[in-house]
C-alpha cells in the first residue's frame, strides 16, 4: 500500500475535485480570513487604485461566502495579497510592520536579518511599490509556512490514527485465539501464553516508537523536507508489527542462551526431556517461560526494548553471526 493510498493524500485540483482536506483552510484559518473579508470591505472604494486586485478579492470573498469551492491557503494568500495591492501611503508602512512581527513569531530572525542587510529598506525614503514589494516577500513565505505546517499536523495526526489501528487490530489477533480457547475452557483457567505476552509488549515498545517518530517530525527548517519525512514514514506504521517479531526473536535468543548473564538478562526456563520425533510446539510454548517472577519483568522489559529501538535485536543478530564467523574462521 502507497502513503498515497494510506493516507487518501491528494492535491489534485482538476475540474470537479473536491479532495482538497490537506491544503483546505481549517476553523481558524477562516476566523481569519473573516477579519481580512472585513478589512477588504471597509478599504473598498468607488475608485480602487488597482482594479484587478480588487476585482480577485471581490470574487474571493464571494467563493467564501457562499461556501463552495472550499477555500484554501493558497485562496487566503492570494486576498491578503490583493488588500496589500489596495492599501497606499501610512497605511502599507504600518502593514509592513505588522506582518514582519508575523513572520518573526513563526519564522527566524536570523534569515530576516540576513535579507534586510542584502535588501535594506529605508521606510521613510521608500515608495508604496518597494514597501509593497517586501510585503509580498513575506507574505510568501509566511504562507508557505502556514501551509506546510497546517498539512504536516494533518498527516502527523493522520499517521498517528493509522498506528494506533494497526497496533489495536494486531492486538486483537493476537489474543482472539488464546480467548477461544479460554472459551472452550469456560474461562475456568484464565491465563496468557509467555509468548502472547511477549509478542504484546514488542508492539507497544514499536507502538511507541513509532508515535515518538510521528511527533517528532521538526516544525522548524526547510518544510517541504519535513513532508517528504513524513512521506516516507509507511514503514514506521508497522512498527507494532515488526515490535513484535523483534520480540518474538529475542525472546528465542534469551531461551537458547544466546544473551545471557550479568544478570542483566531472564532467565528461561524450557522442557529439557527428549522427546520421541522431536518436540511438540505446543509443549514447548506452554513450558518454557521465566524461570522467576524477577525474570518475568525483565522479559518484558526487554520485549519492551526490542520494539522499542528498532535496531537492538538486528544489531544482536549482526553480532551473533559475527561471532560464529569469528569461531569458523
Amino acid at each position: 500500500m502507497s502513503f498515497r493510498q494510506m493516507f487518501g493524500f491528494s492535491l489534485d485540483r482538476s475540474a470537479g475535485s473536491t479532495n482538497l482536506k490537506d491544503v483546505a483552510l481549517p476553523g481558524y484559518g477562516l476566523i481569519f480570513l473573516n477579519h481580512l473579508v472585513g478589512e477588504f470591505d471597509s478599504c473598498t472604494a468607488s475608485a480602487p487604485i488597482d482594479q484587478d486586485a480588487y476585482s480577485r478579492a471581490e470574487s474571493l470573498k464571494k467563493a467564501y461566502l457562499s461556501g463552495s469551492p472550499p477555500v484554501t491557503w493558497g485562496d487566503l494568500y492570494a486576498f491578503e495579497r490583493d488588500i496589500v495591492r489596495l492599501t497606499t501611503g501610512q497605511e502599507l508602512k504600518e502593514r509592513l510592520w505588522s506582518v514582519e512581527k508575523r513572520y518573526l513569531a513563526i519564522g527566524t530572525s536570523a534569515d530576516y536579518a540576513e535579507h534586510e542587510k542584502n535588501l535594506p529598506l529605508a521606510l521613510a525614503t521608500a515608495n508604496d511599490e518597494h514597501i509593497r514589494a517586501r510585503i509580498d516577500a513575506l507574505l510568501r513565505e509566511l504562507y508557505r509556512l502556514y501551509t506546510v505546517t497546517a498539512c504536516r499536523e494533518s498527516m502527523c495526526n493522520r499517521a498517528s490514527r493509522i498506528v494506533t489501528r494497526i497496533m489495536l487490530f494486531f492486538l486483537a489477533m493476537l489474543f482472539i485465539p488464546q480467548a477461544i480457547n479460554d472459551f472452550k475452557d469456560g474461562f475456568s483457567d484464565l491465563h496468557i501464553t509467555t509468548i502472547l505476552a511477549v509478542l504484546s509488549a514488542g508492539a507497544v515498545g514499536g507502538f511507541v516508537s513509532a508515535q515518538r517518530r510521528v511527533q517528532g517530525v521538526s516544525n522548524r527548517g526547510e518544510s517541504m523536507l519535513d513532508l517528504i519525512e513524513l512521506s516516507t514514514l509507511t514503514g514506521t506504521l508497522l512498527a507494532p508489527i515488526t515490535g513484535a517479531v523483534f520480540a518474538g526473536v529475542l525472546f528465542m535468543m534469551f531461551t537458547g542462551t544466546l544473551i545471557s548473564g550479568g544478570g542483566l538478562f531472564p532467565t528461561i526456563a524450557t522442557p529439557k526431556d527428549a522427546v520421541s520425533g522431536g518436540m511438540v510446539l505446543d509443549v514447548f510454548s506452554k513450558g518454557t517461560g521465566p524461570a522467576a517472577g524477577l525474570d518475568w519483568a525483565k522479559l518484558l522489559v526487554w520485549s519492551f526494548v526490542a520494539g522499542f529501538a528498532e535496531r537492538f535485536v538486528p544489531d544482536a543478530l549482526d553480532r551473533l553471526v559475527s561471532r560464529s564467523e569469528r569461531k569458523e574462521a
